[in-house]
């Protein structure tokens, strides 16, 4: 009898063949689970791929926020010294018509000072 144990295929250490047998339920849940594992393998990757494609894209933005708002800081600078000229040349045009305002006084004065002098000459000259 133990010679017939030692001698069959299925207790034997060496295997006689290269096929194996499994119960379909497992060999169906194995097979599943890999094409599960491929699918998932798939996604993943699509996955990283489409991270890596989007990181690119907030990158581009982030830079064009960056440009953009150098661009703003630099508008509100120029903007600052435009105000400052118009200021500047507000305030010659007030001095300008200051100075008019002095000079129309004193042509005035002058037209006046005239008319009396030539009103007094006559007066007195004749």
């Amino acid at each position: 009898m133990l010679c017939l144990i030692a001698m069959s295929p299925l207790y034997s250490q060496k295997a006689s063949s290269d096929t194996c047998c499994v119960p379909c339920a497992s060999l169906k849940k194995a097979i599943i689970i890999k094409q599960e594992r491929v699918y998932c393998g798939a996604q993943l990757g699509f996955a990283r791929d489409s991270i890596s494609a989007l990181q690119e894209i907030i990158t581009a933005k982030d830079t064009i926020i960056f440009h953009r708002d150098s661009t703003i800081t630099l508008f509100k600078d120029n903007e600052l010294k435009y105000k400052e000229v118009i200021n500047n040349k507000d305030s010659i045009i007030t001095t300008y018509g200051k100075e008019i305002d002095r000079l129309r006084q004193g042509k005035m004065i002058a037209y006046g000072v005239g008319f009396l002098s030539m009103l007094v000459g006559l007066i007195f000259g004749l």
